[in-house]
């Protein structure tokens, strides 16, 4: 079976690619025209790539907005992930199964299958051996007692 991801909404940094990313070993990456996929969102990448603009404008807050909206723009859209091939099509959502990436359905998987989840990981059966508990030793005499 082929391991298809599709990236519905926000796609951040370390998180996109652990979430079965192509890098991660999916067989195809799709996305949905309207999510974001970047390093990480729009204002916190501004205030980093930004900050020295945003200090010395004379309104931070509205170069701040403006900044927002150009990164926005240029860098956080699906389009721009399929070009830099972190995602295989965007597709859409009303037509998930109209995509140029359509061929996974008849191509094999990339990997072996993995083994059934009955003979995955059995207990032992084999009888588990206990140390025996060490012998007691007597309690020591009290030396009052033994004077009186």
């Amino acid at each position: 079976m082929p391991r298809v991801s599709v990236v519905l909404r926000k796609a951040y940094g370390g998180a996109y690619i652990v979430m079965d990313s192509r890098s991660i070993g999916a067989d195809v990456a799709l996305a949905w025209p309207t999510n974001e996929i970047a390093v990480m969102g729009a204002e916190g990448a501004a205030n980093v790539v930004f900050r020295r603009e945003i200090a010395a404008a004379e309104d931070p807050d509205a170069m701040r907005r403006q900044k927002i909206e150009e990164y926005r723009s240029e860098l956080v859209h699906p389009y721009y992930a399929a070009e830099r091939g972190l995602v295989d099509d965007v597709i859409d959502p009303a037509r998930p199964g109209c995509s140029s990436a359509a061929p996974w359905r008849c191509s094999p998987p990339s990997r072996p299958p993995c083994p059934p989840a009955s003979t995955a990981t059995r207990p032992s059966r084999r009888t588990v051996m206990t140390a025996t508990p060490a012998p007691r030793r007597p309690a020591p005499s009290d030396p009052l007692a033994a004077a009186s």
